[in-house]
């Protein structure tokens, strides 16, 4: 569905990396009337905001390109307590190997 309704250039990086996702068991969530792609693993929603540049958001401080929030239950997250908010992809599939269960 992500790449149905966000039919955006994301980055190789980007691309690989939602690939990366795909191939170890996250869902796509992503959803028609959402803001950005989404997908999900072991209660981990994966946010990727649509490309563009920090300077692009002016002076919002509190804009990331990756969050992570864990879900408390069926299409419910706790928004205040992000797991992760990065603008690093690297950061982002850091804290994914580090706290994801093996499958």
């Amino acid at each position: 569905m992500w790449n149905q309704e966000f039919d955006i250039n994301y980055s190789t990086d980007e691309l690989d990396f939602i690939a990366w996702l795909l191939a170890h068991g996250f869902e796509d969530t992503s959803w028609h009337n959402d803001a950005c792609p989404s997908f999900e693993r072991d209660n981990l929603r994966i946010y990727l905001d649509y490309p563009k540049d920090q300077a692009d958001m002016g002076d919002a401080e509190w804009w990331t390109k990756y969050a992570a929030f864990h879900q408390i239950e069926y299409s419910e997250q706790d928004e205040t307590k992000p797991a992760i908010n990065t603008n690093s992809l690297v950061q982002l599939m850091n804290f994914l190997t580090d706290n994801l269960k093996e499958e």
